[in-house]
């Protein structure tokens, strides 16, 4: 009895893992077949990168080795759905707390800073070395030198909580200070000054272009299109305006939808009565403007009184 049962669980064992083994071998296959079914990217958008494209097959490369790393990466970068995978072991590297990977930190408000490298140092001698002797080779050649800190310098403030970088300055204090007078030196601060501001500008555009119509324009006389945009622009203003009084709390889509939603049922001869949902925003945008519509009913001396205070505002 005992020798059957053990014969009939080695059966069920062997089934089991021939089960597997034709799954896996099966997935295999199907993997196989997309990727070859699937035409070979230039760019991934996802990660804002050039993607490794089929190496040519040479004599040379396969005796190097040079040919199967190639090869390698080809086979990474061009794997069929690896945006989703990409994106999968992103949100669960988030999920676990982790907020860098392959070099790069996923910062606040949604930025990628990649971080600051620490140079070779016997690298960096040599360089600066060849540097100077080619300066002085070439003495009669203007020559200028740019140092340009990345995100993670600039944009500090974006960093996760407690992520720790090298100290560029530094690092640029120590080239500064060995090249010396050298090279003629461009400042970038003024530069760096107007990029910080950026997206702001970018943001401005974006409002004017989506949640305002700016464009596309189905006017044709000047007098009208630059009435258009006159009327955008202002738009644009109060609404920076009304921002900056709601302690930019709320984005442009939330105001303007809250105020849309903001209507009012007339009662003949009477008055009026809102028809919106009062919500913090609402209370918010009261606060914000000094008046409220948000009573059971408004009479129409009282709508009359609002609208007054509104202009004077």
């Amino acid at each position: 009895m005992r020798q059957s049962r053990k014969k009939w669980e080695r059966r069920r064992e062997v089934h089991r893992n021939k089960l597997a083994a034709m799954i896996f071998v099966i997935m295999m296959i199907a993997f196989c077949v997309v990727n070859l079914a699937t035409g070979d990217r230039e760019f991934s958008a996802t990660e804002n990168r050039a993607l490794e494209q089929r190496p040519e097959l040479t004599i040379s490369g396969i005796e190097s080795g040079r040919w199967m790393e190639q090869y390698e990466s080809y086979v990474s970068d061009q794997f069929a759905g690896r945006d989703f995978w990409v994106m999968l072991k992103s949100r669960v590297d988030l999920l676990a707390g982790k907020r860098k990977a392959n070099g790069v930190f996923k910062g606040k408000d949604h930025y990628l800073l990649e971080d600051i490298a620490k140079p070779d140092e016997d690298q960096m001698k040599e360089n600066l070395s060849a540097m100077k002797m080619f300066q002085k080779q070439y003495k009669d050649i203007p020559m200028y030198m740019m140092l340009v800190p990345n995100a993670a310098n600039i944009e500090s403030d974006k960093l996760p909580g407690y992520a720790v970088t090298e100290n560029q300055e530094k690092q640029f204090k120590a080239i500064h200070s060995t090249l010396e007078s050298v090279y003629t030196w461009v400042d970038v601060s003024d530069i760096l000054k107007v990029s910080e501001g950026r997206w702001q500008i970018e943001e401005c555009f974006r409002i004017m272009k989506t949640d305002f119509s700016a464009r596309p324009v189905y006017l044709q006389d000047e007098n009208r299109i630059k009435a258009h945009f006159l009327i955008c622009f202002l738009a644009l203003t109060l609404y920076r305006y009304l921002e900056k009084k709601m302690n930019l709390q709320y984005t442009c889509e939330e105001l303007l939808d809250t105020l849309k939603a903001m209507n009012f049922a007339e009662i003949q001869e009477q008055g009026f009565i809102p028809l919106y949902k009062r919500e913090k925003i609402t209370d918010d945008l009261h606060e914000a403007c000094g008046f409220r519509t948000d009573y059971q009913f408004i009479t129409k001396r009282k709508m009359k009184e609002i609208q007054k205070k509104s202009k004077r505002r």
